[in-house]
């Protein structure tokens, strides 16, 4: 089977609601793709394991189940496995665009995110070309070198309590 995997946020969560812009409504971004994509083309859409169903309203579900060639896979679906089979992966910033890029299948991003000037990643625009992305080859020893160049200008520390005591030696107080 030929899909596009879109994996969704948990919403209310800030990487969609803030950081996906206009694609905040993930569904948005699900309607472009479909219009972009030759009817062909499926899309798979997997919810997020962690997403409660009163977040979602009914006309959420209505509008995915009105688009044509777009079906759902359960929650607990394994999200490599998706991804590796997928021509390509995309999320509004999430994490699955990360994972994807790393088993080497392109992605393309509706929002704003911190691995988006990786090899590999895609910004969403009208014109965007399927079977280019799709085509792209994710050079491992590229990508590990823009990883690193990421790595060597963020800054170490801890930013939530709840990751201190996984953090070696961790002292709050030297951060």
């Amino acid at each position: 089977e030929t899909y596009v995997y879109f994996a969704l946020h948990r919403q209310p969560e800030c990487s969609a609601d803030t950081q996906g812009h206009e694609y905040g409504d993930q569904l948005h971004a699900i309607e472009r793709l479909r219009f972009l994509l030759p009817q062909h083309i499926k899309i798979v859409v997997k919810e997020n394991p962690k997403q409660s169903c009163y977040d979602r309203t009914s006309s959420f579900f209505e509008r995915i189940g009105a688009l044509p060639n777009v079906s759902w896979v359960p929650a607990d679906t394994n999200t490599n496995a998706l991804s590796v089979k997928a021509k390509v992966v995309a999320t509004v910033s999430g994490v699955a665009g990360w994972e994807a890029i790393k088993l080497g299948t392109p992605t393309i991003i509706f929002g704003v995110t911190w691995y988006a000037s990786m090899p590999g990643v895609f910004k969403y625009h009208d014109h965007i070309d399927i079977e280019k992305i799709a085509a792209f080859q994710i050079n491992k020893e590229d990508l590990e070198k823009s990883i690193s160049y990421l790595f060597s200008k963020a800054h170490e520390g801890n930013i939530d309590k709840m990751y201190f005591k996984q953090v070696e030696n961790f002292d709050k107080n030297h951060s």
